[in-house]
């Protein structure tokens, strides 16, 4: 998890239990972690530089799975475009195989078209509703 200097305010143990939470830790298992009770580890959760925290390493986290995912869907989408072609594959294979592609065909559509439309919100509100 990276950090910067606008986490530079925070002091080591709420970088510490930032982290712990983070990485999948419990608020009760990062209290017992570095040895504070619970209420502190809650008003610890509340402070909006630990949550930024928290948010970063998700976002980290989650963009590695991204770029796991994009090196193997070429080799899925091939793996696929053989068992829709391959008439020595049972039909029921080929028919899930069809339906597998439509599926996220369609939901790469809307999710393209959601994030065309966010685009334009975020335009709008930033007052820049010429570049629309």
């Amino acid at each position: 998890m990276a950090t910067n200097d606008r986490f530079s305010s925070l002091t080591q143990r709420k970088m510490q239990f930032a982290q712990l939470l983070a990485t999948g830790s419990t608020l009760a298992e990062a209290a017992r972690a570095l040895n504070i009770s619970e209420r502190t580890a809650r008003r610890y959760a509340d402070d909006p530089m630990v949550c930024a925290i928290i948010r970063e390493a998700e976002r980290e986290a989650l963009a590695a799975v991204t770029r796991g995912l994009r090196a193997v869907a070429r080799q899925a989408c091939a793996t696929l475009a053989r068992a829709v072609a391959d008439e020595t594959v049972p039909w029921p294979a080929r028919i899930r195989a069809c339906d597998a592609v439509l599926s996220h065909v369609v939901k790469l559509l809307e999710l393209t078209e959601i994030e065309r439309r966010l685009d334009e919100l975020e335009q709008l509100v930033k007052g820049d509703s010429h570049a629309l």
